[in-house]
């Protein structure tokens, strides 16, 4: 989800639609390797009355300039708030050692933030680096559950059935035609069902265009 030979701007303003980027990313790398974890994170984080009302591309200009606003840190923490409730319910010691290897202090909660907002005033505007932090969880590293592999093809149905609405695709078919098989693409936490961009990494998660949110 980040590029590595980015020059980092830790400091600068994040706005909504790099949010929104950050999360759908989140939500498809974590959807590999614990769909049914993924299903619940989304189901908590969209729909009406919720952090992201949905993923629809804005169509108008006001709606898009609605995606370059500033990022609040209450927003912040309303749209990361899903996955680490869900992930503490599944796996508390793997999101406890997530906090331990990126260096977090205790915070008192499962949270990557503090109960008060004494020193994080939820209307003051987040910065890139504090949206980087909160959504560092390595899900390479997360218990695979109860994923299962009934035709023993290396691909787990679960993720089968939901990238390609059947089990039946070889593992050494390449579904999307950009070069890499689907297992390769099992393996890259990349969507096999849209071709990965010339210009990124293959171990790169699929690309989202901040404007389609």
């Amino acid at each position: 989800m980040i590029d590595p030979q980015a020059a980092p701007n830790n400091h600068g303003v994040a706005n909504i639609g790099q949010a929104k980027w950050m999360a759908k990313s989140a939500l498809e790398a974590l959807r590999v390797k614990r769909p049914d974890l993924a299903t619940l994170v989304e189901a908590d984080l969209v729909g009406s009355g919720k952090p992201i009302v949905s993923w629809a591309a804005p169509v108008t200009a006001e709606q898009q300039a609605q995606q370059r606003q500033p990022l609040l840190i209450g927003q912040l923490k309303a749209i990361a708030a899903p996955f680490y409730d869900r992930l503490q319910a599944a796996d508390s010691a793997w999101l406890a050692a997530q906090a331990t290897e990126n260096g977090l202090p205790s915070t008192g909660s499962h949270y990557p933030w503090t109960a008060t907002t004494t020193d994080d005033s939820n209307k003051a505007m987040a910065t890139i680096g504090q949206l980087k932090v909160v959504f560092s969880l390595r899900f390479e590293d997360l218990s695979s559950g109860s994923l299962v592999d009934s035709d023993a093809d290396g691909l787990p149905d679960d993720w089968e059935a939901y990238r390609f609405g059947n089990l039946n695709e070889s593992p050494s078919g390449d579904y999307d035609f950009d070069g890499m098989s689907n297992a390769d693409e099992y393996s890259a936490g990349c969507n096999p069902a849209l071709a990965d961009r010339a210009d990124s990494s293959p171990r790169q998660l699929d690309v989202f265009n901040l404007t389609s949110f």
